[in-house]
């Protein structure tokens, strides 16, 4: 029988920086009361939302003569002030917007657990998401699995794909690490039902982004912001890789000589790493440091030029209090 051990949030980041194994890396009128009367009235009614009376207005005028008597009555209904809808948009809504305030160090013990990818034949760990909310509803709070393509321009709204984390033994077998039986605490991600969000990076949103680089002193560097600030970081390590690495090789220099000359020779923000062989870690202006493991990627098994951005994986996010943050993680693929 195969028994399945749970790794708290501390052992998942020792983890990270120790293990050895390898993993994938990943480079939503009303109708009118006709008048009443012997004579004929015309009432018109307005759209436009207004204040109405509480009881409708009359009018009676009575004339009189020794030999005739006429009575007219008008009677005016006004109809209901029609409501107006807005539209329903994938955009999460918020009602306060957050300025910038930099990048600040948190601590490991703070960081929800679904901020760290599973490694090393590990299921993800925390609780399961809520009911995904229809379209156009914010989504409730709590966690949820995520995907993104990071766009050409890095400080446009993403595109980002959520979907529930569900408990392993309540998912098909393939969702999850095989096992005899599961913890409560382990989940997969539930891929039969998704909701596709337009994220503008802007105060709006929090971020956290997990980073590393293995200097000597302790490698995992996890920072909050706001989108605002990881517009910039994204815009700034985009631009830099591709200065340092992509127009190299596009101009035909071998990878393998581009790399081992920027680890000789640091460059544009690029430093050697000692995480593994080859790596390089990008010192940003501000913000955490951002590890590339692999710089050059592999398309069906062709070296090709990457993105800055490709060490920038959004994989989860969590909605707190109405409000959403995402998770960047940059750190060490065991």
């Amino acid at each position: 029988m195969i028994v399945r051990h749970r790794a708290a949030v501390g052992s998942v980041v020792v983890g990270l920086v120790l293990a050895a194994c390898g993993t994938e890396v990943t480079t939503q009128g009303s109708a009118d009361t006709a008048p009443t009367a012997s004579t004929e009235a015309t009432t018109t009614i307005s759209t436009t939302t207004i204040q109405t009376p509480d009881s409708p207005a009359s009018t009676s005028t009575t004339t009189s003569t020794s030999t005739t008597t006429t009575t007219t009555t008008t009677t005016t209904t006004t109809a209901e002030p029609t409501t107006t809808v807005e539209p329903t948009t994938t955009v999460e809504p918020t009602t306060t917007v957050a300025e910038p305030s930099g990048w600040s160090p948190i601590a490991v013990d703070d960081v929800s657990s679904i901020a760290f990818p599973p490694c090393c034949a590990e299921n993800w760990l925390g609780e399961a998401s809520p009911p995904l909310a229809p379209d156009g509803e914010p989504l409730a709070d709590g966690p949820y699995a995520a995907s993104t393509q990071w766009p050409p321009d890095p400080t446009a709204p993403l595109r980002l794909d959520v979907y529930r984390f569900e408990r392993c033994a309540l998912l098909p077998a393939s969702s999850c690490e095989p096992a005899d039986e599961y913890f409560p605490d382990e989940l997969g991600v539930d891929r039969s039902a998704s909701r596709t969000l337009s994220v503008p990076l802007d105060g709006q949103v929090d971020v956290v982004v997990l980073g590393f680089y293995a200097d000597g002193t302790e490698p995992l560097v996890i920072e909050r912001a706001t989108g605002s600030e990881l517009a910039v970081l994204a815009a700034e390590v985009d631009q830099a890789y591709a200065v340092v690495f992509a127009e190299r090789f596009l101009a035909g220099e071998d990878p393998e000589a581009i790399v081992d000359d920027v680890l000789a020779n640091p460059v544009g923000g690029f430093v050697p790493d000692a995480s593994s062989f080859g790596a390089v870690a990008y010192l940003p202006a501000s913000g955490p440091p951002l590890l590339f493991q692999a710089v050059f990627p592999y398309v069906d098994d062709v070296r090709v030029a990457g993105r800055g951005t490709d060490a920038l994986a959004i994989r989860s996010v969590e909605v707190i209090d109405g409000r959403l943050t995402l998770y960047a993680y940059a750190a060490y693929y065991p």
